[in-house]
């Protein structure tokens, strides 16, 4: 009997912990996930800049096309999926004029920010 005991709290002690590994490797990878969607709808968002004040020297974000861009990229790496996200520019009486994404998942929360770097 208790060989019996014994083995029964050894084997709940070990589900115990592979159940908190899966849900750590779970929770790990839909991280990953999320920062690849948000890196890559910076990275998009980031390339549509104002022609006419691109053509002047300024460096100024087309707002509204890079928001459209960013929710498209972002609706297609995070299918079927329910999460919130923001977009901030930064452009305006910057030297080097960036993108800031945050998407919000339940508990996760990541941020990516494209930085425009001349050459």
């Amino acid at each position: 009997m208790k060989n019996f005991i014994i083995t029964t709290g050894a084997v709940i002690l070990i589900l115990t912990i592979m159940s908190y590994q899966f849900q750590c490797n779970q929770m790990l990878r839909e991280k990953q996930q999320l920062k690849y969607a948000a890196d890559e709808a910076a990275a998009t968002a980031g390339l549509c800049f104002d022609e006419d004040h691109f053509g002047e020297g300024r460096l100024l974000f087309d707002r509204k096309k890079a928001t459209r861009k960013a929710e498209q990229v972002i609706s297609y790496n995070l299918q079927n999926s329910q999460f919130i996200w923001k977009i901030s520019f930064a452009d305006q009486g910057q030297q080097r004029p960036f993108v800031t994404i945050i998407i919000e998942k339940d508990r996760l929360k990541v941020l990516s920010k494209y930085e425009y770097l001349p050459y």
